[in-house]
């Protein structure tokens, strides 16, 4: 992720995560990525801002931490959900082979696509076999700078995705995907993927 765009979400932190408490289009996500787990597994919140997700799988009985370049969001997370956050860099992810699962909602999105490959080949080398890969990245075309997505007038990177490039992505880099699907939003639709790890 770019220093910009990590800039930016230092500084809109309360604002976000004011704005994002209500989690129920999130749902479906997250419950079509725990039914192909089990409690007590080891899971990893890759992009984790404030924690919301993170606190929603340790509460459904998930070994989970969360990880973000932004020290701000991780604050936030720690005061009002505890536990660990690490702050740590999708693109060099700090971990062996540990985990059983991995959520990345709306965080791989942030990545330039010719960056993406070595983010999800460091995404499989830290699953267990067998592992699953939770992912949710905006659907279209392209890569920009927005200062306006979602009503913030704060500078993002943004790389946006159609179904056939990502599940090329996904099943070049060591997945099999379990389950997908795309879905509307109030400002752009999402592609969400379930995938195993070979």
């Amino acid at each position: 992720m770019s220093n910009r765009t990590i800039a930016t979400y230092n500084r809109i932190a309360n604002t976000y995560a004011s704005a994002n408490q209500d989690r129920s289009l999130v749902a479906p996500f997250i419950n079509a990525f725990t039914a192909v787990l089990s409690p007590g597994q080891r899971v990893v919140d890759i992009g984790c801002g404030p924690g919301f997700d993170t606190e929603q799988l340790r509460n459904r009985g998930y070994d989970t931490i969360g990880i973000d370049l932004s020290p701000a969001m991780l604050t936030i997370g720690r005061k009002s959900v505890g536990g660990a956050f690490v702050l740590a860099d999708m693109d060099y992810l700090p971990f062996g082979r540990i985990f059983d699962g991995i959520l990345a909602n709306a965080s791989l999105l942030h990545i330039p696509r010719s960056a993406a490959p070595n983010v999800i080949t460091g995404f499989h080398r830290v699953l267990r076999t067998g592992g699953v890969l939770g992912l949710a990245v905006k659907q279209g075309n392209g890569e920009n700078w927005s200062s306006t997505s979602y009503g913030y007038d704060e500078p993002r990177f943004f790389t946006y995705w159609q179904p056939k490039q990502l599940d090329a992505l996904l099943t070049g880099h060591g997945f099999a995907i379990v389950n997908g699907w795309s879905t509307a939003a109030p400002t752009q639709p999402w592609l969400i993927r379930i995938a195993a790890a070979n």
